[in-house]
Formats: structure tokens, C-alpha cells, sequence
């Protein structure tokens, strides 16, 4: 990952910091921990490059310090992600496997008819097999997939 400090060539002693929520809004790297950076020049421009050894998996809190700005900072909030939906990130072929910037890794959306975190399992209640506005329950939450049970309003 690489992020573009707003400075000239010759500045130097860019920092960057992981730090709690407090040191976040406040600047404050006091409780934070030092990353280690390659800093480079582009077209007489810092680009600071962010090691993913450094990143945890979900939300990351940085800032960015240089001794020429005294008390400012570039606060960053980064979100890393799993690079893809697990094992069966083809979500066992029945799904497909995505993702927004809201979200803090990604998930299979299954087609009709399956269910579970990556569609493995049969959804017996998918057309729903109950008439008269019942409830259908799957009863099997797995590979079967044809036990079900209809919980009807009263009266029917």
C-alpha cells in the first residue's frame, strides 16, 4: 500500500503510527507504534509504501507526523481484508464472493436455494413450500436440505 505524503523531496523524518482511537483524533502518538516505511520520491513527491506485515486484518488507525508540521498530522483509517471468501472462496461454486468499502472482509451472496457462510448448505425452504402465508423453518441447517416445517397462522 502506498500513501502520498504532502511534502517536498527534501523533507525528511516522515512517520507513520498505528495508534488507538484517542491518539487518532488527537494526534497523538504517544501510545503508538512506529511502522516501518520505505519512503521514495515521485515526481518530487514523498510516497511513503505501508508493509503489510504492519496491517491487521480490519480497521487500522494511522498518522502520519513529519517534524515540519509541528502539531498536524494526516490521520488514515484503513481497512485490510481477507483476500477472498476463505477456503471456498468460490463460494462452493452456488454464490458469488464480494465485498464494499463498508464492510470489514468479504461474503458470499448465495443464489437461491443455498445457504450458509459459503453456501455449502441446501435451503429447504427456498421456494417456500407453505400455503396460506405460513412460516417455512428449515429444519435440516445443512447438506440434506429437505426437512422443513410450516408454522401456519391460527386457524389454518
Amino acid at each position: 500500500m502506498s500513501l502520498y505524503a504532502c511534502e517536498s523531496a527534501n523533507a525528511h523524518n516522515t512517520q507513520v503510527y498505528q495508534v488507538t482511537r484517542s491518539g487518532h483524533e488527537h494526534c497523538d502518538v504517544t501510545e503508538g507504534i512506529l511502522l516501518d516505511i520505505t519512503p521514495l520520491i515521485v515526481d518530487g513527491r514523498k510516497l511513503v509504501t505501508l508493509y503489510d506485515k504492519d496491517l491487521t486484518e480490519g480497521v487500522n488507525l494511522l498518522i502520519v507526523v513529519s517534524e515540519l508540521w509541528g502539531t498536524q498530522c494526516v490521520r488514515l483509517k484503513v481497512t485490510t481484508k481477507t483476500d477472498n471468501c476463505g477456503e471456498n472462496a468460490d463460494c462452493s461454486g452456488k454464490g458469488v464472493c464480494y465485498s464494499n468499502p463498508n464492510m470489514e472482509e468479504y461474503e458470499c451472496q448465495c443464489c437461491s436455494g443455498f445457504a450458509g457462510p459459503h453456501c455449502e448448505e441446501i435451503d429447504a425452504c427456498t421456494p417456500s413450500p407453505c400455503t396460506n402465508n405460513g412460516i417455512c423453518v428449515d429444519l435440516s441447517q445443512g447438506h440434506e436440505g429437505n426437512s422443513y416445517q410450516c408454522l401456519c397462522p391460527y386457524g389454518m
